[in-house]
């Protein structure tokens, strides 16, 4: 399986600002140290040397988490990211009208669902989007975001072929090889985490989630995960005042990787 995340932000979008940019600016001119800015091998080199984090910028769009399993394409929820991901995916036979994506929502609040009406391979003939989640109306949840009151594009002028399909917690749904099981969480208004089952390799998305000790019923499928992608939007101090909000914090996420023996552990959700 390979994994490629497109945003993992949570609630709202968030685009570098101009004195973020003026700090990395600042900050690369104090690492230049004695550099010949009149020598362009030597700045290259330089530059060539630092961080993405130091040149540009990660994180700001909201949840869509890319997974490659064999053939076949999973996509965890349409947050602002998976614009993105359809302008790589047009480069491919997504360009042509022969891809197909499976799409996994976690829920359906706005900033998990917001980037599909830019997905771009959606508005191309003979493309097949595939929809999952375990929430009821699922499809009347994805098309209302695009009514004439919210959107000026509806979803029926977006010309792939469409498909949506309701899971059940706990029960197994196959794809390309892949085991996928969808797990109950909490969170306002219900939200599902997937787990995902392919070649000796497990990887689980969780977000958005308030796991609030190691002794929940649903971790247990956080179990032995080669990578976990956990919602951590809070701090410890906000746990403690945000209680029933449906999210996690870091520390939280650690202990219940240590208890559940997962190899790697994403923190998300930001």
């Amino acid at each position: 399986m390979n994994i490629k995340f497109w945003g993992v932000r949570g609630s709202i979008p968030t685009p570098i600002t101009t004195g973020q940019i003026r700090r990395k600016a600042e900050q690369l001119l104090k690492n230049a140290g004695n550099i010949d800015l009149d020598d362009e091998l030597a700045v290259k080199r330089f530059i060539d040397s630092r961080s993405i984090v130091d040149l540009g910028t990660v994180g700001g769009n909201t949840s869509c988490v890319e997974l490659r399993a064999g053939d076949s394409i999973f996509v965890f929820d349409a947050g602002s990211g998976i614009r993105s991901l359809g302008l790589e995916l047009m480069k491919t036979e997504f360009g042509n009208g022969g891809g197909e994506v499976n799409i996994f929502l976690s829920h359906t609040h706005w900033d998990h669902i917001m980037g599909f009406p830019f997905f771009t391979p959606a508005f191309i003939p003979g493309n097949r989007i595939n929809f999952f989640g375990c929430h009821d109306r699922l499809e009347e949840r994805i098309t209302t975001q695009q009514a004439p009151d919210h959107f000026p594009v509806s979803i029926d002028t977006m010309a792939s072929e469409k498909t949506f399909n309701i899971l059940t917690p706990g029960e197994t749904v196959e794809i390309g090889g892949a085991k996928i099981i969808p797990f109950k969480m909490s969170h306002p208004g219900e939200a599902f985490g997937y787990r995902v089952e392919f070649d000796s390799k497990v990887f689980v998305y969780a977000s958005d989630t308030e796991m609030k000790s190691t002794k929940e019923e649903d971790t247990k499928y956080l179990a032995k995960a080669d990578l976990l992608v956990l919602d951590t939007m809070y701090t410890i101090g906000d746990v403690l005042t945000k209680t029933d909000w449906g999210h996690c914090s870091s520390l939280i996420g650690v202990d219940l990787a240590h208890a559940e023996n997962v190899r790697r552990l994403a923190l998300f959700h930001h």
